[in-house]
């Protein structure tokens, strides 16, 4: 019901863009690059600022470096530093790349902090492959890996590898309630939301407007998809 009315507010703002588009004395490229920005699937609301951005520009070649620039801007953020301590949880829906995520984080903490002080934890995820695939990660990024298949399990091993950085790859069925579980089991697990650029309104909501967790950062995954459309 949540992504079907999400559908329905974005084709009424879509229809009043078009209204309001007509009015604009849009350059012939200019037109074609707005419909080049639909056809690629950009939300109507950025696409509207967009548009009015380079609505006074002649060619594509002026107005793509404007519509860059904006994007990259938007973008922006401060660099975060690697962790040389804790035991994080990446949580999010099931394909938006924890696993890769996860292996991404342990690889770039064993450049900055030492291979031997980071784990790669897979938290109860019984997908056929899934610890196959953590293994192939973990041997990659050069650090041990271990499989917890249960709550009373993962408290065993983060009892023993107190001291060292983990890195806890979860499953991606119920993520929310699997996150409010490991709080709760483990209150010194910080937790990391992990999301695709093209996530769904729901996923995004049960990220940015459940407040009963405290989510320590909010990360960004499958960016190449935003590059494939550029």
């Amino acid at each position: 019901r949540q992504e079907m009315a999400a559908l329905r507010k974005e084709f009424a703002l879509s229809r009043q863009m078009m209204s309001w588009q007509d009015g604009l004395d849009l350059a012939p490229e200019i037109q074609q690059l707005s419909v080049n920005l639909m056809d690629a699937g950009m939300p109507t609301a950025l696409r509207t600022l967009l548009t009015d951005s380079i609505q006074h520009l002649e060619t594509a070649d002026q107005a793509l470096p404007v519509v860059q620039e904006l994007l990259v801007h938007a973008l922006t953020r401060a660099e975060m530093a690697m962790p040389q301590t804790g035991v994080h949880a990446l949580c999010g829906p099931s394909g938006s790349g924890k696993t890769s995520m996860v292996a991404r984080l342990a690889h770039a903490a064993a450049q900055a902090h030492g291979a031997d002080q980071q784990v790669m934890i897979s938290f109860a995820d019984q997908r056929p492959g899934a610890w196959g695939q953590m293994q192939l990660l973990a041997a990659q990024a050069g650090v041990t890996c271990y499989r917890a298949a249960d709550s009373a399990m993962l408290k065993v091993l983060l009892d023993d590898l107190a001291g060292k950085t983990i890195w806890i790859d979860t499953s991606g069925t119920d993520f929310a309630a699997q996150a409010q579980m490991l709080v709760q089991n483990h209150a010194d697990i910080l937790l990391h939301a992990v999301l695709p650029v093209d996530a769904t309104v729901t996923n995004v909501q049960k990220i940015l407007q459940n407040s009963t967790i405290s989510w320590a950062s909010l990360m960004l995954s499958k960016t190449e998809i935003g590059r494939a459309h550029v």
